[in-house]
This record gives C-alpha cells, structure tokens and sequence, in this order.
C-alpha cells in the first residue's frame, strides 16, 4: 500500500469516526437509559488461551480472538487464520460459541470478521399455566407450559494497522472494531445495538503494553417487547409491561502491561497484568473509587520449545462487604502444531464463581495461508 493509499484509508477511518460521534452526540441528547452492565456478555472473552490467564491478554493478543481483548493485536496476524471456541456450563444448558478469521491485507495491516453468540435453551415458560383465581397452577398444566431460547449476539468487523511512530522503544500498532449486537429472549422480546471499540498496543523485546476502549462512544440499544405475548404478566401476575426502550453503555477501558522473561535455552515466561476501568457507578463486590469500578487481571504463560504452553491467571476479584476478598482461578494448556493450535482453559472452579459451576473451554486456532491476500 503506497502513501497516498494509506492515508486515503486513515482519512475514511477518521471520517467514519466523526459521522459515528456526530450520531452519538444526536443520540445522546435524547432519552437513552444507561444500561449498567448492558455489555458484560462481551467481557467472557474469547479464546481459551487468554481465558486461562485470567483475561489478561490486552498487551499481548496477537491473533484472530484479539478484536475481544485489544484490537490492535490484529496487526501480528501475518497469515490468514480462523479460530473457533466452544464453551457449556450447566451441563449444556448454557452454551458460548466463538468463530473468527483474519486476512492481512499488506504487512501489519489486517482484517477480521468475527461472531459470538451464548444462549440458553428449553427455558420454561409457565405464564400460561396458572390460575390468578384459584392461586394455583392450571389442571394438566404441564401441556400449557412451553419452552423458549434465549441468545446473545455479536458481531465485529475490525481493522488494524502499525504506527508509523516509536515511543519508548517499542514498535506500537493501532486498531478499530464496528460491533453489532442483538439481544433475543424468546418470543418476548428483541433488541439490537451498535458500539465501536479502539485499540493501541505497544512491543519490545521484552515488554508490551496496550490500552483497549470498549464502546467509545456510548454503545446504544434498542428494546422491542410483545405486548400480545407478554400481557399474562398484566392479567394474571399484575405486573406492569415494558415498552420499547433506548439503552446506551457507557466507555470502559483495559489497561495491560505484559514482560517476557526467558529462562533458559528452553523455557520463557509471560507475565500479563490487566485493569479494566468501568464508570457505571457499579457497587457490588468491586474495588471502586467513586463512580469508578476497577476489575484486575493476571495472567502467566510458561512456553517451553515454542510449541508448549503451561497457563494459570485470576480474575474476577470480589471484595464483599464483610469477609475476605476472593479470586477466581484459572489453567489451562495450549499446543502448536504446524498449522494448528489447540488451546484448553479450566475455569470458575473456586471462589464465588465456583457457585455456578465449573467451565471448559476449547479453542481451536487455524492458519490458512491459501487465502493470503498479500
């Protein structure tokens, strides 16, 4: 890519951004409600690698699951790549899927299209089997309830490319994801959104360091709701109906911090700190200072001969209001061969995550150089 193409590409990012900002300030103004953890089913991550490591991958994402932890990573794909996560909890009732694939356009410069859905199947729904008169269930009201799907979606279509700059001795890259998001909960009710999210991310020898914006202007999200379904809510429990809502998510930010040490002619160990900021005002069991919440994140990855990973990390901090702060741990192994990388990831298996039950997660990551565009 020449120089006149190059900056015929930064100038449409730049402009894309500005008609984006434009549309926020004119959403903004009217009556959007701020949706307080309206996009935690983004923050599971993708990837086993880095959900072994305690989600701390904001310095050191380099392939296809970067769009998730810090978009700039993209600009390490040097080869076209799909990568696939799997993931249940609840014996299956709770599914989490994740496929994505990169194409690097020139060098440094990649594309990527990505999707994750989570849902839960066979939900009950027993609004029909009740009987408000006799406050008790209908007779054969097994043949009245029926069963609904509920599903969360995602899809991102990103971009990264290197810094024609060096600031602190590191080489730095920068990236953009536009997200589409849709909210689905039976026959009930539906919702959709658009966000944008930004990424840098810095290399040396040794250290790296990326900082990563979800939603940097407010993410918004668009309710619909079936009265017709929903009315036994009003008739039979009284309830009031929701009507069609705006929600808007506010901006958090991951900040990362990564040292690789080696040890040896054989090993090398990663170490990866993460702090995620959100201003949500959230209260519930997180380090806060003032409207400010603050979720760490640490990760570790010893590498022996290149191919063999060994990872443990904790996240998921929660400081109650009486008793001791806990973590959530997490392990897991990652081998490459050739083409393929297999990653696996144990999580949720202590602490008060450990309540839900414990999580494996698969991931499978595939380099597929028959589709170079270079």
């Amino acid at each position: 890519m020449n120089r006149v193409s190059q900056l015929t590409v930064n100038a449409r990012l730049v402009a894309l951004l500005l008609a984006w900002m434009m549309c926020m300030d004119v959403a903004v103004a009217q009556s959007f409600r701020n949706a307080k953890y309206g996009g935690d089913f983004l923050s599971l991550g993708a990837g086993a690698r880095g959900l072994a490591m305690g989600e701390a991958q904001g310095a050191v994402t380099q392939d296809a699951t970067s769009p998730f932890w810090n978009v700039a990573g993209l600009s390490q794909v040097e080869t076209p790549e799909t990568v696939w996560m799997r993931s249940e909890r609840f014996g299956g009732i709770l599914s989490r899927d994740y496929a994505a694939i990169a194409f690097p356009v020139e060098s440094g410069r990649v594309l990527a299209l990505s999707w994750l859905r989570q849902g839960v199947n066979g939900v009950q729904n027993t609004l029909n089997a009740w009987d408000p008169e006799r406050q008790s269930p209908i007779a054969n009201a097994a043949g009245a309830i029926s069963t609904f799907n509920v599903s969360d979606q995602a899809i991102f279509l990103s971009y990264a490319q290197p810094l024609d700059r060096s600031w602190f001795g590191a080489v730095w890259t920068t990236g953009v994801s536009l997200k589409f998001i849709s909210h689905k909960v039976g026959p009930f009710a539906n919702a959709w959104g658009t966000g944008v999210d930004v990424g840098l991310q810095g290399r040396s020898d040794r250290w790296s360091a990326g900082l990563h914006v979800n939603d940097l202007f407010p993410m918004l999200k668009f309710w619909r709701y079936d009265q017709q379904e929903l009315e036994p809510l009003e008739s039979v429990y009284g309830d009031v109906l929701p009507s069609s809502t705006k929600e808007s998510v506010r901006p958090s930010a991951k900040l990362s911090l990564a040292r690789e040490q080696s040890l040896g002619a054989v090993f090398s160990l990663l170490v990866v700190s993460d702090v995620v900021i959100h201003l949500e005002n959230r209260r519930a069991y997180s380090l806060n200072i003032g409207g400010m919440s603050l979720e760490p994140h640490l990760g570790f990855e010893l590498t022996a001969w290149e191919w063999a990973h060994l990872r443990w990390g904790l996240s998921d901090l929660v400081v109650p209001q009486e008793g001791s702060a806990t973590w959530t741990p997490a392990v897991g192994v990652g081998i490459e061969t050739g083409r393929v990388v297999v990653d696996y990831a144990f999580t949720d298996f202590s602490g008060y995550a450990s309540d839900l039950g414990v999580t494996h997660r698969l991931s499978i990551k595939v380099a597929i150089p028959e589709l170079n565009m270079r």
